[in-house]
């Protein structure tokens, strides 16, 4: 039984190249700053719970080439097509999440908010 909010402060820094595997169990919040011109997917995430939500920031590369996205079999977009991000060199996008199901995390990216 939870008492009062129960917040998590910290945004957990994700790395990789070509594909980027949160583990659910480190936090709710990540951040992942692309590199230039390597495409990567946003991998299932590990040590899923159904109600977990949080949100992952993705930022372009500072300079060179902007990136794009593709998702693990789990992310279901809002709408239901997958949502690129904002196609410009230094921009940051946030993706919003919520664990539905074992296998289904939904997902709504806020774009270009820096």
């Amino acid at each position: 039984t939870f008492r009062g909010a129960q917040v998590r402060r910290s945004v957990e820094r994700q790395s990789g190249t070509s594909t980027v595997t949160p583990d659910f169990s480190t936090g709710i919040n990540f951040s992942f700053t692309a590199t230039s011109a390597t495409n990567y997917t946003l991998a299932n995430p590990t040590n899923v719970k159904v109600g977990q939500s949080g949100f992952i920031r993705l930022a372009q590369p500072a300079s060179g080439t902007a990136v794009s996205i593709s998702y693990g079999t789990n992310w279901k977009a809002v709408g239901g097509s997958a949502q690129s991000l904002t196609g410009t060199v230094g921009k940051v996008d946030v993706l919003f999440y919520t664990v539905t199901g074992a296998s289904e995390i939904t997902y709504n990216i806020g774009k270009a908010i820096i």
